[in-house]
């Protein structure tokens, strides 16, 4: 999808960002793959199925995807930024490049 371009909807309650869950999913899985590989340990798998089933039940992805569209542009102009609010020990913040924060307990990454 283009950053330039996001699509939305008009609801009763303001905005809907259209597919922000979708990317959501899509983008944090891919970094999940990244960082701990093509088959991570079923307590991170676990906790991350968990947010994103509560992200999703809650409307959240609104708010995870703006996050993220400012973390990426942030870091794509060399800016230093730390995003946090209610999602700061939130896995997904964490791989989604919304937080530097992993809130995991001390594990070893698959690098």
């Amino acid at each position: 999808m283009n950053d330039n371009h996001i699509k939305y909807e008009k609801g009763r309650y303001g905005i809907s960002i259209l597919e922000a869950s979708e990317i959501i999913e899509q983008e944090s899985r891919s970094a999940l793959v990244r960082k701990y590989g093509s088959q991570p340990d079923k307590a991170i798998v676990s906790r991350f199925n968990k947010e994103l089933e509560i992200i999703k039940k809650y409307q959240k992805a609104d708010h995870y995807y703006l996050a993220y569209l400012v973390a990426k542009r942030c870091d794509e102009l060399g800016y230093v930024h730390s995003l946090r609010g209610c999602g700061g020990s939130s896995l997904i913040a964490y791989l989604l490049g919304i937080t530097e924060v992993n809130p995991l307990p001390p594990h070893p990454l698959r690098l």
